[in-house]
């Protein structure tokens, strides 16, 4: 059965389901750019009795680009729920010969090629390109610039997802609503991405048990850390977004946004730093105070990235 040619799109910004996506937009030469008009956001979780968790376990980087990805590029990704073995290899075989990629999603520890293979519980994803003898040649762009192999038998009895993939006819970008949507999400939270970034200044300020933090998991690998740098990811990816939409629709208001997003993405990195430093430190509120002050002044940038985009969607 005929392989389908597919080149990985890597970029250490992109969490496995994103690398997937636009691995696959780019194939199909889709303006996959426009994938990160959801990747700006922030959420945090005040601590309480319902929620005794430490901090990295109570933040998220806000990310939502699995939505509306038909809307915004036109590739159309459904979901085939099943638990029949039978039917999971017919679906994945029917794509092949369709020509189609089609996606898994299963849990990294049952994934041979997946670095946490045996070790963490996680949720991956990787794209099938074809299938012979009952043997899948899989691309996983996240981790790998090569083709991985895995027996169709391998998945059988796994708590496994396979999701298909085709072109949507859309009408022309519309990138002005792309940025409205943007926006909106940030405010129509329970609680928005700016007063989340101010609760998690004023957390900070009060004092982290940083070592509990990191205990326990490789410094990338903490949820604190992690929840942190994918933020900072985040923005770098949103500016990528914005500066792409500015080639197309050349606007001042757009301009201005670049320069703050790029700005608040080296702000995020350097509260990433300081907050590892404070781990190897004996007394560190004094640094605390210092993040938090850096936070402060993210929330202030942010809140004019959000006034500054306004402008131009008016």
């Amino acid at each position: 059965m005929k392989l389908i040619n597919m080149e990985p799109v890597q970029d250490k910004r992109h969490h496995c389901y994103e690398a997937v996506q636009v691995t696959i937009a780019k194939w199909w030469n889709l303006e996959y750019y426009l994938l990160y008009s959801k990747s700006w956001g922030f959420e945090h979780v005040k601590f309480n009795h319902i929620h005794p968790e430490l901090l990295g376990n109570r933040i998220y980087n806000g990310s939502q680009n699995v939505l509306d990805v038909e809307l915004q590029i036109g590739m159309k990704i459904e979901q085939v729920n099943t638990n029949n073995f039978s039917q999971l290899k017919e679906l994945i075989t029917s794509e092949v010969k369709k020509g189609a990629p089609s996606i898994i999603n299963m849990d990294a520890f049952f994934c041979p090629f997946h670095p946490v293979y045996q070790k963490q519980h996680l949720s991956h994803d990787f794209i099938i390109l074809g299938i012979e003898d009952n043997v899948l040649t899989c691309l996983d762009p996240k981790f790998h610039l090569h083709h991985k192999k895995i027996n169709l038998n391998f998945l059988e009895g796994k708590d496994v997802t396979v999701s298909t993939v085709k072109k949507s006819n859309v009408s022309q970008c519309n990138y002005t609503q792309l940025i409205k949507a943007s926006l909106n999400q940030q405010i129509e939270k329970k609680i928005s991405t700016f007063e989340s970034i101010k609760n998690f200044a004023y957390e900070v300020r009060d004092g982290i048990n940083i070592k509990d933090e990191l205990d326990g998991f490789p410094l990338n690998t903490a949820p604190l850390i992690f929840q942190l740098s994918n933020t900072q990811y985040n923005r770098e990816k949103f500016s990528i977004f914005l500066t792409y939409t500015n080639s197309k629709v050349n606007n001042p208001y757009i301009e201005a946004a670049i320069n703050i997003t790029n700005q608040v993405a080296n702000d995020w990195k350097t509260v990433e730093h300081l907050i590892l430093k404070s781990a190897f430190q004996k007394n560190p509120q004094n640094l605390f105070n210092r993040i938090s002050d850096y936070l402060f002044s993210i929330y202030e940038n942010e809140n004019r990235l959000f006034s500054t985009l306004s402008k131009y969607v008016r």
